[in-house]
């Protein structure tokens, strides 16, 4: 079509319509919601405060009294384009806005890329992208970076493995192998391992397809490229993977979680009004059961309708197998409703891994708007749109349901919509009932519709008809978007030039930490600056005993949840500190029970405290310890003492931390259950402790040469394409 004609237009398009669903983000006129500022923003800043200093950003000291952030799944430490956005711009308020804006794009795109895979004519592919792009895992989720970045890739990632089962050449196989690494090393864990299970699927379905052809050399072939997919991912993915298996032994979650934590937050059955208003999913009476964020299945009106038409017809097997994939997945997403998440977490690996069975309506969606998708692309084809019996009156369907909700809905109630729109509309408001929510949103989709039945009784031309369809579907998703943002994805009480200016007062590379007590370094303690709530002593450079990350140490969660009272008066310590008052852990529970704690005690396991005992070791008033050189993986000590006692860092012992006493390695003892701790001899000193994980290290450099040869096998493939097209 002449409309969408060209290989930009539709990108730009893509583009422009992200940016004015969010223009709130895109404009930086306001900041994000809860987590993104309290939780991801903090994290990214971290990152590139180290890489723009020259360091990897391998421990965060600031959060927790310290954790391995590269071994955190969803601190996006190993996600290429957090590299670039902090080596070009820096995180700030302003580049994590663009960083969003710039996924959602990416979504757009990676749906328009399944589309052309399935071989959807263009404006098909357009329709489906913008369904797929402001559809209400992106409004409801904004907050969740992870589950953003996740959904930009899944498509990208579904369209490359069909692409390799159709023509098995090595082109195919990188694309597979470069988006899987994409959507794991930035996206939450979750959803690869939902992705894991479809693309298994669908190689099975695949296969049963080439055996019934009897093409088994195909299969053979097929199969060997995909598990070079397999090893190149690997190859990309190694720093990740070397990470999380070496955490395994030492965080709170290596086990998975039990199944009510599986059963929390479900898309409960009153979340699916969203299917068709989403505005009255941001009111209590809809997420009450569930969580705010996880109550918006939207996915446009026009695409919705398009969906449950599509159900009763014939269709490819293709197509099947995503509309039943979509369906279980609504199945499992409703959580304890259906028995279909259960039976996932007792009976399918990686499955009791993850909360939040909301999280499969993504792949819901999908097949949803694939489905959806097909339909139309057979109308477009045999240009029947205007003809469509079916497609005439069905729309009207949708409208007197609206009606009905409309005269139900404003029964006996004061509506009161003028000063509803006038004061509460794209704004958040707490005020404001679900009545008010149905009522206001039906009449908009009642006009959207009425505006498509006149155009396919009126307009003769089918290609008008399309053109005006994808305007209204766009214009509708944007307006829904707009509806929901103040409530899941702007804070519209928050200035982000005001922010910006606030922040420069945060200090710059990684001074040496204040001589506080630790325990004065908290969330609740630590200067506000309005939205940052969470998370702050990343900001502010200090060690922290706090932090929100639901990637836990053991030790720590051990030592917080079980002796509180130990942790506490570890904490009413300096960073460091110099003692010799210590103790077996078998003596704890008696100073426990007389509540004798003080916070220059420590305790050692029995063999650690047997060998520091054969050396004699005293404190005296005079003696000293400072810290003369900090930065997120050394800190080096300068300590002045009379005679041997013990040096205590106020972080978490973890696998791969050294001690150089100096110049000379020593071993590593845990204080107080988690705290890192070496004995020294009497004298001047100098300790360095380090965080080295040679492996971690090793596979970096895996990493980085893998995707540098990926990048340029794809360049220069692109680079001879256009050389051939010339």
């Amino acid at each position: 079509m002449r409309y969408f004609s060209g290989k930009i237009f539709p990108f730009l398009l893509l583009f422009i319509i992200a940016v004015f669903a969010f223009w709130q983000i895109a404009f930086f006129q306001n900041t994000f919601k809860y987590d993104m500022t309290e939780q991801y923003f903090p994290w990214r800043y971290f990152i590139s405060e180290c890489i723009n200093n020259g360091f990897l950003p391998l421990w965060n000291p600031y959060q927790n009294i310290g954790f391995p952030i590269h071994a955190d799944p969803q601190s996006s430490v190993w996600y290429p384009l957090t590299w670039f956005i902090s080596i070009i711009f820096g995180y700030n308020i302003y580049s994590i806005s663009f960083d969003f804006i710039l996924h959602i794009f990416l979504a757009g795109v990676g749906m328009y890329y399944l589309s052309c895979v399935l071989k959807f004519e263009k404006t098909t592919c357009l329709i489906t992208s913008i369904s797929y792009m402001l559809c209400g895992v992106f409004i409801g989720n904004a907050q969740h970076y992870t589950i953003i970045i996740a959904g930009a890739w899944i498509p990208f990632v579904i369209a490359a493995a069909i692409q390799l089962s159709e023509k098995t050449v090595f082109g195919n196989t990188m694309k597979l192998a470069f988006f899987s690494f994409m959507l794991f090393s930035g996206g939450y864990p979750a959803f690869c391992f939902i992705l894991f299970y479809f693309i298994l699927i669908f190689i099975i379905y695949k296969t049963f397809i080439h055996i019934y052809k009897k093409e088994y050399k195909i299969i053979f072939r097929t199969y060997v490229f995909y598990l070079l997919a397999v090893l190149i991912f690997a190859l990309l993915s190694a720093g990740l993977i070397v990470s999380v298996y070496e955490s395994l032994p030492y965080i709170t979650r290596s086990n998975g979680v039990d199944l009510k934590a599986a059963l929390f937050c479900p898309f409960s059955p009153k979340c699916f009004i969203s299917f068709m208003l989403p505005f009255a999913s941001v009111k209590e009476e809809i997420f009450k059961e569930t969580d705010l964020s996880m109550s918006n299945g939207y996915f446009g009106i026009f695409t919705f309708l398009f969906f449950l038409i599509s159900i009763f017809y014939k269709k490819p097997s293709l197509i099947w197998l995503f509309l039943i994939f979509g369906f279980f997945s609504l199945s499992a997403a409703v959580g304890d409703y259906l028995p279909a998440r259960a039976f996932l977490y007792k009976h399918v690996p990686l499955m009791n891994m993850f909360r939040f069975p909301s999280l499969f309506r993504l792949f819901a969606i999908t097949g949803f708007i694939i489905s959806a998708g097909w339909y139309l692309n057979e109308l477009f084809l045999k240009q029947t749109i205007n003809q469509s019996k079916v497609l005439k009156y069905s729309p009207g369907i949708l409208i007197l349901i609206f009606l009905i909700a409309i005269i139900f809905f404003s029964a006996g109630n004061n509506l009161d919509l003028v000063y509803f729109v006038r004061k509460t509309l794209l704004k958040f408001s707490a005020g404001t009932d679900i009545n008010q929510h149905i009522v206001f949103q039906s009449s908009i989709q009642i006009l959207f519709l009425l505006i498509f039945i006149i155009s396919i009784f009126t307009l003769k031309n089918q290609k008008k008809i399309f053109v005006l369809l994808t305007v209204l579907v766009a214009s509708e998703l944007i307006v829904s978007a707009q509806l929901n943002s103040a409530y899941t994805v702007f804070n519209d009480e928050s200035d982000i030039k005001e922010l910006n200016k606030n922040m420069r007062q945060f200090p710059h590379g990684f001074p040496l930490p204040n001589n506080n007590f630790v325990v004065k370094n908290s969330d609740t303690t630590s200067a506000y600056i309005y939205p940052l709530c969470r998370n702050k002593n990343i900001f502010w450079k200090q060690i922290a005993s706090d932090g929100y990350d639901p990637f836990q140490l053991k030790s720590n969660a051990d030592l917080q949840d079980n002796y509180s009272d130990l942790y506490f008066s570890s904490l009413s310590n300096k960073p460091v500190f110099l003692t010799s008052n210590i103790y077996s852990d078998d003596s704890l529970k008696e100073f426990r029970e007389k509540k004798y704690l003080k916070s220059n005690q420590v305790f050692f396991s029995n063999n650690d405290y047997e060998s520091i005992k054969k050396t004699k070791t005293s404190h005296s008033s005079t003696d000293t310890a400072f810290i003369d050189y900090f930065s997120p993986n050394k800190i080096s000590i300068s300590v002045s003492s009379a005679q041997p006692q013990i040096l205590v860092l106020l972080q978490n012992n973890y696998n791969n931390w050294h001690a150089y006493v100096n110049g000379k390695e020593c071993k590593i003892k845990t204080a107080n259950h988690t705290l890192i701790s070496v004995l020294i001899p009497g004298g001047k000193n100098n300790v360095i402790f380090e965080y080295k994980p040679k492996s971690v290290i090793a596979c970096f450099c895996i990493s980085i040469f893998s995707l540098i040869i990926t990048l340029l096998y794809f360049i220069f493939s692109l680079l001879r394409k256009e050389r051939k097209a010339a």
